[in-house]
């Protein structure tokens, strides 16, 4: 329709009554109609595909074209035009199965007026364009409703499913065809300690008490599996507060579930470790102080009484020179044991000549503390690593020896160092009474062995290494990988 003026074309044989048409037409305004003729459907059709046409007014019985065929070709032809049936009196059945095959209107031939005439063009346009409109609607929410991310599903009045899109059949296995029609207790879609509370959920939202929920359960799929899923929920209810739909969106939320799982785990067992890395801390206090006040201290004490009584002594030489040997003796030992002590807590030959040479004087000292033979298998140009790395490797040991040391009775001790141009590898290996099997299953973690392997295991991941343990029932073998091709960047970060 362009400026006001409503452009029709009306497909008749009858010349009498196409004149009548006309004469109804003649001398229209706001809106004012201009009509144009086609006796034929073909010549019809013609002028539909040249475009400029408001609304149709349509013979059914054409000399090329009888009863409905008529009408269908025409919509076929040009879906988007609106259709006005004219009918004789004695054609009135077929007009009204034109209307119901998609006409607006129709009208008895002789028997409307201008005014009708005119009204059922306009609102034959108005309807059309609602039409329109409304498939419009439908093709885009059909298209967003099968393309969601979440399974769509939708509940008639008797909670039968009249809709199965988006991901449900992803989701539950289930295709369109198997659940449509069907209740919602025909098929395990809840799982069943679930199901209570689901039925709960769906009286609420069936008596119209809540028409918009939330709720989460644990789903069945086809195949038997379970997952978790979060489900919103919305009913829609008619004037008298009867239910008419329910429409659920349901989102699987099983990996978040197991990730929200693995979080709380290592939550606790942070928690733990943290405790008992507290408690190792507290321990260790205790052991440097009694190692201080029974060697370190004692010695120191009876260094100061010798150095009392030398001053006291007066003119005896032998007794000087017999106090002063005693004296130096004991400053020698108070030295030996605040170096030994010393080392423990940082071993100085790591720094000055490097892991190799560290490692070899500290089993050489472990040997002569413990009486445990260790058996070193070094390259000779193993070359050096980022001091981080080396400290690392270093304390690894010194905690794995203290392991053999206290727990397995083991009476040697394998140490093996290698390097290549993507790793390092640090190897400790015993032959002692080994490692219960519920302690080395791959799902038992390391909270079990003690904060000592706890510790060794943060030190090689921090440095983005892994450790790994395994007991064969007579010895354990500690096995460390670090990653050479990202320790730069990794101790960059440890160390900025």
């Amino acid at each position: 329709m362009k400026g006001g003026v409503i452009h029709v074309l009306l497909i008749e044989d009858n010349a009498l009554d196409a004149l009548f048409v006309r004469g109804s037409l003649t001398g229209t305004s706001n809106p004012k109609f201009e009509l144009r003729r086609a006796d034929g459907l073909a010549t019809g059709l013609s002028q539909l595909a040249a475009g400029g046409v408001d609304a149709l007014l349509l013979d059914l019985c054409l000399a090329d074209s009888e009863g409905l065929e008529t009408f269908r070709k025409v919509q076929a032809a040009a879906p988007e035009i609106p259709v006005v049936v004219l009918s004789s009196e004695d054609n009135g059945e077929m007009a009204v199965a034109a209307v119901a095959d998609g006409a607006q209107d129709y009208l008895v031939k002789g028997h409307y007026s201008t005014d009708l005439l005119t009204r059922s063009l306009r609102y034959a346009i108005e309807r059309k364009r609602s039409q329109r409109t409304l498939h419009e609607l439908a093709e885009r929410l059909t298209h967003h409703v099968e393309n969601s991310p979440m399974a769509v599903i939708e509940w008639g009045a008797n909670l039968d499913i009249i809709r199965w899109a988006g991901e449900a059949e992803r989701m539950f296995g289930w295709t369109p065809e198997e659940v449509l029609g069907k209740q919602r207790g025909a098929f395990p879609l809840v799982y069943a300690e679930d199901e209570a509370s689901v039925a709960e959920v769906f009286a609420r939202l069936y008596s119209g008490g809540n028409q918009k929920c939330f709720s989460a359960n644990r789903n069945c799929r086809k195949d038997g599996s379970v997952i978790h899923c979060e489900w919103y929920n919305s009913s829609l209810m008619d004037a008298q507060g009867n239910l008419r739909s329910i429409l659920s969106l349901a989102l699987d939320v099983t990996e978040r579930k197991h990730a929200e799982s693995g979080l709380s785990l290592a939550n606790q067992q942070l928690q733990r470790l943290s405790t008992d890395l507290l408690r190792s801390q507290d321990h260790e206090r205790r052991r440097i102080a009694r190692e201080l006040h029974d060697s370190t201290a004692q010695i120191l004490a009876a260094l100061s009484m010798n150095l009392i009584r030398l001053q006291k002594s007066g003119g005896e030489p032998l007794k000087k020179q017999a106090l002063l040997a005693e004296s130096i003796e004991l400053a020698a030992s108070s030295s030996r044991e605040i170096r030994t002590l010393t080392y423990l807590l940082h071993p100085p030959l790591l720094d000055e000549i490097g892991l190799v040479s560290a490692l070899q004087a500290y089993a050489e000292g472990f040997n002569q503390r413990t009486g445990i033979d260790i058996e070193l298998i070094l390259p000779s140009d193993f070359g050096r690593l980022h001091s981080d790395l080396e400290s690392a490797l270093l304390r690894i040991v010194q905690e794995g020896l203290a392991n053999v040391h206290r727990h397995s009775g083991s009476p040697v001790a394998t140490i093996q160092l290698e390097r290549d141009l993507t790793e390092v590898c640090l190897v400790l290996q015993d032959r002692g009474c080994g490692l219960p099997s519920s302690l080395t299953a791959p799902d038992s973690g390391f909270v079990g062995l003690g904060v000592g392997i706890l510790g060794m295991r943060e030190r090689a991941e921090q440095l983005g290494g892994r450790l790994e343990i395994t007991s064969a029932g007579k010895g354990t073998r500690v096995t460390v990988k670090f990653p050479l091709a990202v320790q730069n960047e990794q101790l960059a970060h440890i160390s900025g």
